[in-house]
């Protein structure tokens, strides 16, 4: 009777508006097939066993006729934060035999379409789960939101609520996908790719909340969070060789009250588009052009980051030995602007090895004198911060009030970090006063201009009773946020130049901090894929013309331990970078001496190096328009060929391979309309290239006639009026950069 009664329930909501909600053969059954159709969207649905599950099976966008098809899998996870233990339970939709309904409404000239199951179970007690899909009358994008009804559970806490999709390839040229792990990584295949060991450093440090499908014929499956509030959330990436497993979890605020009803505060957002991780970068862009990280407006009218970062000339990612004697330093820092030409004022040096231990951040010998120094020749050290770790057993862990700043978890324990090997450090929550105030002392004391904060991502869920905090939500990214526009707001009041830099290229801090870090593109990237994952710049295409980008700072570190030494090595990574509109990273672990770059080494190679970074660091303040404030434009098409670079990494024992194109290219577009075009070699031979711009790509005007123009000398190569394609060659160790401008 009960079977028959779900059964009954179940049809008959399944049958309002049968225009929109069809049902399909076998409906009546114990299973069946639903269709949810409205404007451009068309979904398929399927009933498991004894009607305890909905599955998702297809999506089409009607008007295209692109389909996307799915395995028939659990759709969500609740994860339960066990109240008595602190353990974390698991529960999905296909094995918490909850009783799965369908039914739809109305909101405006939407259609919201609430999946639902009920009397799912956790031991002996009961909870809902309930997927809401609001599909517009036009448009090819839905959105999912998640919530979770836990009013009879009593000893768990809903830990964190996770929205799945198994995406099935349906063809057979190759697939990509997304995942924004420190930067932006498109993988070949994921379904092969990401299984095993490839899954694990892909589920945290996101960059954004954009993670798109595609395949080689141009047909996208959009995935992203469009999330204001930018609350904790998790991505899991994996694969089976069958299906592309994607799973998006949403961490709740409070972990420590039984009973209460989740709902994630903002959607996933599923739909289809046409092209690449290019074309799905541009709808994320309209989505962030409306947030509070891009309100201040771009780079270039932004009065809250000084101009000198903002044009920031050279930035050494090279730190130096406070302890060494302090002209010496100061003199070999100056003879590096001097012999680059670089404006007082527009060099930058990060510094690592300046204080004696974590937390209390007391400065070596002869750092304030060094610091002071490089000030007075126009040069700003920029020393790196850890941005929640304190040494527990410095004195000053208690004396400076440290101690009731520290995270603590379920039952009172102190978190700590134990990645360091000497000692394990003290974790801090980033959210107290008291801890903005104690960052900002340390700034202060320094009498710099900028810190650099690492590791601004810290997810322990802290339980401290004086901190207010009862879980996730806003407490992690929201945390660090609120810790950088605390110390920046402080320090301006004396030092309005003072800017601060952070770790990760993770867009939220974009109004906190003052610049976005990503991975560098030559990077090898954190799985074994033969060359089948590489970094793009899809952080570029999105937010270049709003923040500066830089190439991450340890990446010169990182570089000569995989020994990474050859000098065409070298100008390929500092080429791309460049051409990339990154702010120009010297590179110096390669050419150091005595422990201080020297640029102007005996190595034979070294003049070529020197004179690339010369060229490279004028073209960038001559071309500022296009490669600081530039709009980055989509990728041109150009007959550059591509080879692999295989790299040999001996701390982790094994080789990595990474495409590597000829001659490297970009295209920009300058506020006043005009658009740049940027050819860079970085082999020691000269070579030609072919390339192509749409005129759409650069929202160019077809038929109205534009000069191009060679920037090195203002001569006018040819009028267009059109797409055109054009041959130029490149010298050696040099670039070509053309401007197109409308004709007077």
């Amino acid at each position: 009777m009960k079977l028959s009664r779900s059964i009954a329930l179940a049809t008959g909501l399944l049958l309002l508006n049968v225009n929109t909600i069809l049902a399909q053969p076998g409906a009546h059954g114990l299973g069946g097939r639903q269709v949810v159709q409205h404007g451009e969207l068309r979904y398929e649905l399927v009933y498991g066993s004894r009607l305890r599950d909905i599955q998702l099976d297809s999506l089409e966008n009607l008007v295209t006729g692109r389909t996307f098809r799915f395995a028939h899998e659990p759709m969500w996870e609740v994860v339960w934060f066990d109240l008595q233990t602190g353990e974390l339970v698991h529960t999905d939709s296909g094995a918490s035999d909850g009783l799965a309904t369908l039914a739809r409404r109305m909101s405006g000239s939407d259609l919201l379409v609430d999946l639902e199951w009920r009397r799912c179970r956790l031991a002996s007690q009961t909870f809902t789960v309930q997927l809401t899909l609001r599909i517009p009358a036009s448009g090819s994008l839905s959105e999912w939101t998640i919530a979770v009804d836990a009013a009879n559970v009593t000893t768990h806490a809903v830990q964190a609520a996770e929205i799945a999709l198994g995406i099935l390839p349906t063809t057979t040229g190759t697939t990509y996908g997304m995942a924004p792990y420190r930067g932006t990584l498109l993988i070949e295949d994921p379904h092969e790719l990401l299984v095993g060991a490839n899954t694990a450093p892909l589920s945290a440090k996101l960059a954004m909340q954009l993670f798109p499908y595609y395949t080689a014929e141009g047909s996208g499956l959009y995935l992203a969070v469009h999330d204001p509030a930018w609350d904790t959330k998790s991505l899991h990436l994996e694969g089976d060789g069958r299906r592309y497993h994607i799973g998006v979890r949403f961490h709740a605020a409070d972990l420590r009250t039984p009973g209460q009803r989740f709902v994630a505060t903002a959607p996933l957002v599923v739909g289809t588009f046409e092209g690449d991780w290019f074309d799905a970068g541009q709808i994320y862009r309209a989505f962030a052009l409306g947030q509070s990280w891009l309100a201040r407006g771009p780079l270039k009218t932004r009065t809250d980051v000084p101009l000198w970062w903002k044009e920031l000339e050279l930035y050494e990612s090279h730190t130096f030995d406070p302890t060494d004697d302090v002209q010496n330093t100061v003199a070999t820092f100056e003879d590096v602007r001097a012999f680059y030409g670089v404006t007082p004022g527009r060099m930058a040096i990060q510094t690592w090895a300046w204080f004696d231990n974590f937390g209390p951040y007391q400065p070596l010998p002869g750092f304030l004198a060094t610091a002071q120094g490089l000030a007075a020749h126009g040069i700003r050290a920029m020393p790196y911060v850890w941005s929640y770790g304190y040494d527990p057993l410095d004195p000053s862990y208690v004396t400076n009030g440290i101690e009731p700043l520290a995270k603590k978890d379920l039952f009172g324990q102190t978190y700590t970090d134990t990645s360091f090997p000497w000692r394990p450090v003290v974790i801090v929550d980033p959210t107290p006063t008291a801890w903005h105030d104690h960052v900002t002392a340390v700034a202060q004391s320094l009498g710099v201009d900028a810190i650099y904060f690492d590791n601004p991502f810290e997810v322990n869920p802290c339980f401290a009773a004086s901190h207010g905090h009862r879980g996730y939500g806003p407490d992690i990214y929201g945390g660090f946020h609120e810790l950088m526009q605390a110390v920046r707001s402080q320090m301006r009041v004396a030092n309005p130049d003072f800017v601060i830099g952070s770790e990760a290229a993770f867009e939220g801090y974009i109004d906190a901090s003052e610049w976005i870090e990503p991975d560098a593109p030559f990077m090898p990237n954190p799985i074994e894929t033969d060359g089948r994952a590489h970094y793009v710049p899809l952080l570029e295409s999105i937010y270049h013309d709003f923040a500066p980008v830089f190439y991450a700072n340890e990446k010169a570190d990182y570089f000569r331990a995989i020994q990474f030494r050859k000098l065409r090595d070298i100008l390929y990574t500092l080429a791309e970078g460049f051409t990339l509109g990154r702010v120009v990273n010297s590179v110096e672990a390669y050419f150091e001496e005595g422990g201080y770059p020297n640029h102007r080494s005996t190595l034979p190679a070294a003049q070529d190096y020197v004179n690339t970074l010369r060229l490279y660091i004028d073209t960038r303040r001559t071309q500022k328009e296009f490669l600081i404030y530039g709009r980055f434009l989509r990728p041109m098409q150009t007959s550059a060929t591509i080879e692999p670079k295989e790299l040999h990494d001996p701390l982790r024992r094994r080789f990595y391979r990474v495409p590597v194109r000829s001659i490297l290219s970009s295209s920009w577009k300058a506020d006043d309309g005009r658009v740049g075009i940027l050819l860079t070699n970085y082999r020691q031979t000269s070579d030609t290239l072919t390339y192509t711009l749409r005129f759409a790509d650069a929202d160019l005007v077809p038929g109205t006639a534009y000069d191009l123009v060679d920037a090195s000398n203002g001569q006018v190569l040819r009028q267009v009026t059109d797409d055109f394609t054009m041959t130029a060659s490149v010298p050696a160790l040099g670039l070509r950069f053309f401007i197109v401008k409308k004709q007077p």
